[in-house]
């Protein structure tokens, strides 16, 4: 598939909706030719098509990254609702000494200060439990918490901590380094954990229609759901996964992870007529996937009034698709395969969900996956381009069964070590274990400053020869 802005002349020759949104897909079958010679194909009709604005996820000065440099990294954002705003940020990387300060760390213990104000006792419960993950295990490194961000190799920040951005960078520990001792610059050797959902009263927004949530991070690394490849500085801040919504009932022990299932490819979601670009991937399985037997879609289609204030829907689910009293855990149960495109940002809930299953995630090429390059996702996953996702029932069934297992087996793996795998409450339900995920993002960041520190080593080694 291929998407075409076209005149409005040629929208309504061509029948496609307005805004100049315009697919064209064409079926090659399996001979070699060019597309231009390929049968066109025509979209089912369930969801009306949408216009979508040309997206660069990219930083800007990309070519000119350099993890050195204190220069700002100016990237632009498209905010749900299809408008740009600019964020700037330092280009940081472990390695900067302008950013992070590699004397207060070691090869063995990755120390990390929270502070013990009211509001940090998350912090602090995710603290012990990565220690003793870490004390316990076959980690290099262990961890240890200590009283005082001086001893720190690591400060950690987490939502409730501040009550606004103006508290937190007005506090001795994120003023170290900063410019002429003011909170300007600040941040060094900092992790914002969770940055997604710090919800600051008091935040000034960086351009006027960006989301209230955000602020400049100064020389703090950033732990988020939400970083695209435009956001993420490499080597210095982590992508996180999005707590699975959906939970099922069995213990990881009452199921066989390679049992035969019903569907090899599913998805079942809505579709929001945002000009962000991530609907427009479900957009397209829901109108060119095959209808096969073990192919399954089913989607809830609604229009956005102005900033998503008012949501009409005007296409509901097939309610009687799947059989039983559950639809959404019937598919996650008979899925070999499921597809987790994103929504009103690149993530997506329906990643863990499929994975707590025993299934495999189909992504788009965009997603940057949870806590790499570090933790290789590479047998787990499965990767398809925008212009392919039209191909994917046929590209999924040429996968060898050895192939799949494999599969099911690395990424059942994953969701325990990276994700977790928990019972919450009364309800039964095996859900994400965000503790599980905190651990496996400190073994990162004490690689990480491990591996600073030997290039140090060796790069004082070769001055030194000099």
């Amino acid at each position: 598939c291929e998407y075409q802005r076209t005149s409005t002349r040629s929208r309504l020759l061509l029948g496609v909706g307005s805004g100049g949104n315009h697919w064209r897909c064409r079926d090659c079958g399996t001979t070699q030719q060019s597309s231009s010679s390929c049968k066109l194909v025509q979209p089912r009709g369930d969801c009306a098509p949408f216009p979508r604005r040309e997206w660069d996820d990219t930083p800007r000065y990309a070519s000119q990254f350099d993890p050195t440099s204190e220069e700002e990294l100016e990237v632009r954002t498209m905010s749900t609702w299809g408008h740009y705003f600019y964020e700037s940020h330092p280009l940081c990387s472990v390695h900067n000494p302008a950013c992070f300060n590699l004397s207060k760390c070691s090869n063995r213990v990755l120390t990390v200060y929270a502070n013990t104000t009211h509001g940090s006792e998350q912090a602090h419960e995710l603290l012990d439990f990565a220690a003793s993950k870490m004390n316990s295990t076959t980690s290099k490194t262990s961890l240890r918490k200590v009283d005082s961000y001086q001893d720190a190799c690591l400060i950690l920040v987490t939502k409730y901590m501040y009550n606004s951005v103006d508290e937190m960078k007005s506090t001795r520990h994120w003023m170290v380094g900063s410019r002429n001792g003011t909170s300007g610059g600040g941040g060094m050797n900092h992790v914002i954990w969770n940055l997604s959902r710090f919800r600051f009263p008091n935040t000034k927004r960086l351009s006027s229609d960006a989301p209230i949530s955000l602020f400049h991070v100064d020389r703090a690394a950033v732990a988020s759901e939400s970083l695209t490849k435009a956001h993420l500085r490499p080597g210095y801040d982590l992508v996180l996964p999005l707590a699975r919504q959906w939970g099922r009932n069995e213990a990881p022990h009452r199921f066989d992870l390679h049992r035969p299932r019903q569907w090899l490819l599913t998805f079942r979601g809505s579709i929001q007529d945002s000009q962000h670009p991530y609907y427009q991937h479900r957009w397209l399985a829901a109108e060119y996937w095959e209808r096969a037997s073990d192919v399954y879609v089913d989607v809830q289609c609604k229009h956005v009034k102005w900033w998503g204030t008012v949501k009409t829907t005007y296409k509901e689910y097939t309610p009687a698709s799947i059989p039983g009293e559950n639809l959404y855990s019937e598919m996650m149960w008979e899925s070999t395969f499921g597809f987790a495109p994103g929504g009103s940002g690149v993530g997506s809930y329906r990643f863990g969900e499929i994975l707590s299953t025993g299934g495999i995630p189909v992504v788009t090429h965009d997603l940057v996956l949870p806590l790499a390059p570090e933790v290789d996702w590479a047998g787990c996953v499965v990767r398809v381009s925008e212009a392919r996702i039209i191909d994917l029932p046929r590209m999924l069934r040429e996968i060898p069964a050895e192939q799949v297992r494999a599969r099911q087996k690395r990424c059942w793996y994953l969701l325990q070590t990276v994700l977790g795998d928990k019972r919450v409450g009364k309800t039964n339900e095996w859900k994400s274990d965000y503790r599980v995920t905190f651990a496996k993002a400190m073994e990162v960041y004490a690689a990480r400053v491990s591996t600073a520190l030997h290039w140090e080593r060796q790069v004082g080694k070769l001055n030194g020869k000099v």
